[in-house]
């Protein structure tokens, strides 16, 4: 695993502004920034070399490198060494680009480290900045420009800030990156894009086949207002593809319109994942366009991984707030959620997506092993989950898993269900072989178990409480 890059103790300072860089905002300062970064990558002296950025804004429109499958503005590659450099922003250094450009259909990258060769880079306190006042071009999901790509083995990137980039920040076959202390922002009207007639994926941050990936303490947020004709919305938080030995931690992602988290498995049974204390909140902005709103998915975390420990992670209002399966049975083996706080608040009729034929708080679907164990889901007042839309609701969903242990949770609504709501604590549908279900609270919930028709397998059930809160006279 990557820790904080205490070990990338300072050598000698390449001043960008040495290699003619202006940072006013009007000249295209990419080939000095390069030229920076292409002397510290030849300094053999003792410690790291640092390459130094002043406050300013850099622009950084021109492309200098290319590889089989994108381009490159600013290029750390195999013919420049094995890595070992420090790139510092000072101040409110700022690296800006006016032009979205995709060359033969390829990725465009602001920074890249294109080589799996190199090692310990670390980029810290820079900001990453798409000045352009329109959407990007509703095109292919392969053309994006991204702020920062990595191949590299423990890159770390530390307090930055990706402004308006519809991907921020890509790792590709990378070993033990580290992102800590980032900040992700949207500009109202103008974020990277989806607007209401389609679009393609935009993501805070992505990893595809990875290892020893570290998340931790970032904050990532939607746009705060989304009114007007031509809403646009950057759509996931965190993505992981085919990625294994991950820790997620500490984060606060807001506003995301598909999943907050979204885990894709590797299909390998050694691999395991820690989503840990989070805060995921997925609220909509006032204003947003009905018809946009009621497209999206709103997913706290969807997570495929074997082994995976969902522990102390807060989210709110999201419609599939916890979901661990994989839909191509047999599935992924062995996890924990335990200590999570699910809350659902209000839902307007106008906003809901018809598809959404039920809100649970937990879910599993084709997977072993798991323990679901002390989380607390609550349906607030006004709501009872989404009854008052006509839509049932249920704590926890089992459907075609095998020694599932579900166990000393909570699951309250505000008020008991109405006559004819079937709104279980836990329901089950499939074969749910070896299932166990005990020690679990319902409050104000129709019944504590329903079991789907059809439904078989070995379910033992162990005492229970449900109760109903008088109701007023």
């Amino acid at each position: 695993m990557n820790s904080e890059p205490l070990y990338l103790a300072d050598g000698k300072s390449f001043n960008v502004r040495a290699f003619g860089a202006k940072g006013n905002g009007i000249a295209d300062d990419t080939q000095a920034i390069q030229a920076a970064i292409n002397a510290a990558l030849g300094y053999s002296g003792v410690g790291a070399p640092c390459v130094l950025i002043p406050a300013g804004q850099y622009r950084i429109n021109m492309h200098l490198g290319n590889t089989d499958c994108a381009v490159g503005r600013l290029v750390l590659g195999a013919s420049q060494g094995s890595g070992r450099v420090h790139i510092r922003g000072e101040g409110s250094a700022t690296l800006s680009t006016s032009v979205d450009a995709w060359p033969d259909g390829q990725l465009d990258f602001l920074l890249a480290i294109w080589s799996q060769s190199f090692s310990d880079v670390l980029i810290e306190n820079l900001r990453f900045q798409r000045t352009l006042s329109t959407p990007p071009a509703l095109i292919g999901p392969t053309q994006q420009t991204v702020a920062i790509a990595s191949m590299g083995t423990r890159t770390t990137i530390r307090n930055c800030t990706f402004i308006d980039f519809p991907q921020s920040l890509y790792f590709f076959k990378a070993d033990a990156p580290l992102v800590t202390g980032c900040r992700w922002i949207y500009a109202d009207g103008i974020a990277c894009g989806r607007g209401p007639t389609g679009g393609y994926p935009n993501v805070g941050l992505r990893c595809d086949n990875c290892s020893d990936v570290q998340i931790v303490d970032n904050h990532w947020c939607g746009t705060e207002n989304m009114g007007g004709s031509t809403p646009s919305w950057p759509m996931d938080g965190f993505v992981w593809g085919s990625s294994k030995g991950w820790i997620i931690r500490g984060n606060t992602i807001r506003r995301a319109f598909a999943e907050s988290i979204n885990c894709i498995s590797t299909a390998d049974a050694t691999s395991s994942c820690i989503i840990d204390g989070n805060t995921l909140d997925c609220d909509f902005p006032a204003g947003l366009d009905p018809k946009l709103a009621r497209n999206a998915v709103r997913v706290g975390i969807r997570c495929d991984e074997s082994n995976a420990l969902i522990r102390g992670n807060f989210v709110r209002k999201a419609r599939s707030p916890i979901s661990i399966n994989n839909l191509d049975a047999p599935g992924p083996s062995g996890g924990i959620i335990a200590d999570n706080l699910i809350a659902f608040d209000s839902f307007d009729a106008s906003v809901v997506n018809p598809q959404c034929s039920v809100l649970y708080g937990i879910a599993l679907q084709n997977r072993a092993d798991v323990a679901v164990k002390d989380n607390r889901i609550s349906f607030p007042a006004g709501t009872v989950g989404s009854m008052a839309i006509g839509l049932p609701s249920v704590g926890v969903m089992v459907t075609n898993c095998t020694r599932i242990d579900v166990s000393e949770n909570s699951v309250e609504c505000a008020a008991s269900p109405a006559a004819g709501q079937d709104v279980p604590g836990i329901r089950l549908a499939g074969n749910n072989d070896g299932t166990t279900i005990g020690g679990n609270t319902f409050k104000n919930m129709s019944k504590e178990l329903l079991q789907d028709p059809g439904s078989s397998g070995s379910v033992q059930t162990q005492p229970n409480t449900l109760f109903q809160t008088p109701q007023a006279a």
